[in-house]
């Protein structure tokens, strides 16, 4: 410890890095790997793995479109962690909802 204080835990330190961003983060992740597969589909001979890779990315596609259905829950989620860093609380106050 120093001067006294007390030392941080690991969680304490992972907890104050939360990315409150997330959830932006994942959906640019999911919509470029999207374009990818379905640009490596158009450039591929084989009509089978082109076919399987537009299935992909479909099936991605269809990911993004329920994880924009459940985006208010996800952002709720992202809010109570952020809050728990704030305060260093360990619990989510369910009745404020």
């Amino acid at each position: 410890m120093n001067g006294g204080g007390r030392a941080r835990s690991s969680v304490e330190r992972t907890m104050t890095k939360f990315n409150r961003y997330i959830y932006q983060n994942l959906v640019s992740q999911l919509e470029v790997q999207i374009e990818n597969w379905n640009r490596m589909a158009n450039a591929e001979t084989n009509l089978q793995a082109a076919q399987a890779l537009r299935l992909k990315a479909e099936g991605l596609g269809y990911g993004l479109r329920l994880l924009d259905a459940f985006e208010p829950e996800f952002q709720e989620l992202v809010d109570c962690a952020n809050q728990m860093t704030r305060t260093g609380g360990t619990h989510y106050d369910q009745g404020t909802h």
